[in-house]
């Protein structure tokens, strides 16, 4: 599964084909009437640090015009300070 939800927002983890997943999710909601500046999306890496994976993501995201931020650590249910907000 690659979606989570963290915050109250969809999650993508970047590191696990993210961006296949995201491209259908952005689809599916859009044809649903949802806008995509009303999206937030957090993408995930548990790599520590901006990957092509990520940067997939991102691309994707900003070629959409959907708001996302980055979480570039370990995912936990059970977010502390560093959670996106």
């Amino acid at each position: 599964m690659t979606w989570r939800a963290t915050c109250g927002r969809p999650c993508v983890a970047a590191d696990y084909d993210g961006a296949v997943a995201l491209q259908h999710w952005i689809h599916h909601y859009s044809d649903l009437g949802v806008k995509p500046e009303n999206f937030l999306v957090v993408v995930n890496s548990n790599k520590g640090e901006r990957t092509a994976e990520v940067d997939d993501c991102t691309r994707i995201l900003d070629e959409k015009g959907v708001g996302y931020v980055l979480w570039l650590t370990q995912y936990s249910s059970e977010a502390g300070p560093d959670a996106p907000s």
